[in-house]
């Protein structure tokens, strides 16, 4: 729903409608003063790349350095099949990122809890319901990396929405994973 919005805006702000006048330099602006807020910012890519593939700008840049170091997690095995399945997953939008750092809780999880199931290989039954239990209990800011942002709900349960994403992160990557062998 966002996407035709932003798109209206970014005409509003060009002062004109065809998006042949939509130029590079247009979006560099609305990114460098920050001309739109919020999700609407996030949004920009898309009509950007969009654009490009018209050939009436420069496609969006990947920005490098500007973000926090890639986040690890665990036994350097389990590190491993996690980027190989981000760097191979179909999923869209930010699904792919937001499955990574569920993954990389479990890698950590696993060096503490049980680091003979560091290899997804090795994952048994007993293992997986071991993580299930744990899911259950998990507080906020348990085996995470960072901890910007949950300063203030540090050690509060989960909600159930968030419980609900760690077992299916684990479940979408063991099915994907099967497609490998």
């Amino acid at each position: 729903m966002l996407l035709p919005l932003v798109a209206c805006q970014l005409f509003l702000l060009n002062r004109s409608p065809p998006p042949e006048d939509l130029s590079t330099e247009l979006f560099d602006r609305v990114r460098r003063e920050a001309l739109l807020h919020g999700a609407q910012s996030n949004c920009v890519y898309a009509p950007q790349r969009a654009v490009a593939a018209l050939g009436f700008c420069d496609p969006p840049r990947h920005l490098t350095g500007r973000h926090a170091a890639r986040s690890t997690g665990g036994a350097p095995t389990w590190q491993q099949w996690v980027d190989r399945w981000h760097a191979t997953s179909t999923l869209t939008s930010r699904t792919p990122r937001n499955v990574r750092a569920r993954l990389l809780k479990v890698g950590r999880w696993l060096t503490v809890e049980h680091p003979e199931a560091a290899d997804p290989a090795a994952w048994t039954r007993q293992t997986c319901a071991a993580w299930v239990a744990a899911v259950d209990q998990m507080n906020v800011g348990d085996y995470v990396q960072r901890t910007v942002g949950v300063h203030d709900r540090a050690g509060e349960p989960l909600k159930a929405s968030s419980k609900e994403g760690l077992p299916s992160a684990v479940r979408g990557f063991f099915t994907d994973c099967q497609e490998w062998e």
